[in-house]
């Protein structure tokens, strides 16, 4: 299955940012949800390790303060 989303300028610069604040160096995971009709929210995912452990980080780009 084939799917489109559409990033703006800005919500490829907060996800390079947290790339690079968080020095990653595998893949990251985008969530983009356009169910509410409203508007669209977009999300990412990345493992950290914290404390000795991983976790998976999840951090919002856009969400509905966004619209």
């Amino acid at each position: 299955m084939s799917e489109r989303i559409f990033l703006t300028k800005l919500e490829l610069d907060t996800i390079n940012k947290i790339i690079q604040e968080n020095n990653i160096q595998n893949s990251i995971e985008l969530i983009y949800n356009n169910e509410s009709g409203i508007g669209s929210t977009l999300e990412m995912e990345f493992d950290h390790e914290l404390h000795g452990r991983y976790v998976t980080v999840r951090v919002n780009i856009t969400d509905s303060d966004n619209w």
